[in-house]
């Protein structure tokens, strides 16, 4: 609260839209009435979902006539546009976790490991926890390699879903790689990432969590799954949709005039389709057969089961090419072309 009243007062904002992740929504508007309180500057909740950095309220603020976004949960994409936005101030807001439990399965995971270089990654709600692993790790006699942030992270050791640049800078340095956060698609991308062992740690309960070549082949066979139906529908005719994402963070129109080229220097009937909030029924209800999303990766990886209940194939750009002959499925990679 107090280093958001500081921004206000220092930059002059007035009218201000309050932006928050889904885990706090039910604060939003006390957090606001707080705010206002102690800033005295204006503040409307957004009530939009929102799915992370990518997602910033920036434009909706614009139309609104406001002066800035203050946005909790993320932190800020440095390469990310910041056209017909208004200034859009990132808080990265930490989750409380026991360091002991966080030590205990750090400790679990050293008795059944080998190696001496170990390499650390997390999310931004989590980062704080990077410095006490390390310091007990170096005080052990290991060896810590953190990655520096790539053009999508703001911090060193940060990894988004869209993005594993920081453990890719240290693969070839370190014998494992330890992980903190929750779920499992974060660590399956970190195997392909750094091809080595990811053992994550549950920060809120200390529990561990190894990931190897198994869980990535087994990731690897729906995608191919995936890539199969996907050709099977492109043959029989069906109407490729390359969509293109419109939130500001997730806007590669580049990438989608790649694809649609391609499909129609195939000779694939394809269009190019623009969405906000992604949704199975609006590709549906447009005859989409196939989307190829250049939206957030994560839509294809994740949502797949989604699509499929609508009778929709959702791939990415690099499977798309594997679809159409472009690309072998050896070379297949995480979409991660920021």
């Amino acid at each position: 609260m107090d280093e958001i009243c500081r921004t206000l007062k220092e930059k002059g904002y007035r009218k201000v839209l309050l932006q928050v992740p889904e885990g706090l929504k039910r604060e939003a508007v006390s957090i606001a009435s707080e705010l206002e309180k102690r800033s005295g500057s204006s503040f409307i909740v957004d009530g939009e979902i929102c799915f992370g950095a990518c997602d910033h309220a920036g434009t909706r603020a614009y139309l609104l006539g406001l002066e800035a976004v203050i946005h909790l949960g993320h932190a800020d994409i440095p390469s990310m546009s910041s056209r017909c936005s208004v200034p859009v101030h990132f808080f990265p807001t930490p989750m409380n976790a026991n360091p002991d439990q966080l030590l205990d399965g750090l400790h679990h995971i050293l008795d059944k490991s080998e190696g001496k270089r170990i390499g650390l990654a997390t999310t931004v709600q989590h980062l704080g926890l990077l410095g006490t692993l390390r310091k007990e790790l170096e005080s052990e006699g290991f060896e810590v390699l953190i990655g520096g942030p790539g053009r999508r992270e703001e911090f060193p050791g940060q990894v988004l879903g869209c993005s594993f640049r920081s453990p890719e800078a240290i693969s070839g340095s370190v014998d494992l790689l330890i992980y903190i956060g929750t779920g499992d698609f974060h660590p399956i991308g970190l195997v392909s990432a750094v091809r080595k062992t990811v053992w994550a740690i549950d920060p809120m309960t200390g529990s561990v969590t190894r990931y190897d070549q198994k869980e990535l082949d087994s990731f690897l066979r729906k995608r191919w799954a995936a890539i199969a139906a996907a050709r099977e529908r492109i043959e029989s005719g069906g109407l490729i949709g390359v969509v293109i994402g419109s939130k500001p963070g997730q806007n590669r129109k580049d990438l989608a005039g790649r694809a649609l080229s391609a499909c129609r220097e195939e000779g694939h009937l394809s269009s190019p389709i623009v969405m906000d909030d992604l949704d199975p029924m609006k590709l549906h209800s447009l005859g989409i057969d196939v989307a190829v999303i250049t939206a957030c990766p994560r839509i294809a990886y994740d949502d797949a089961p989604r699509y499929a209940a609508e009778n929709v194939v959702v791939i990415t750009y690099d499977e798309l090419m594997i679809v159409i002959g472009r690309k072998i499925w050896e070379e297949y990679t995480f979409d991660e072309r920021w």
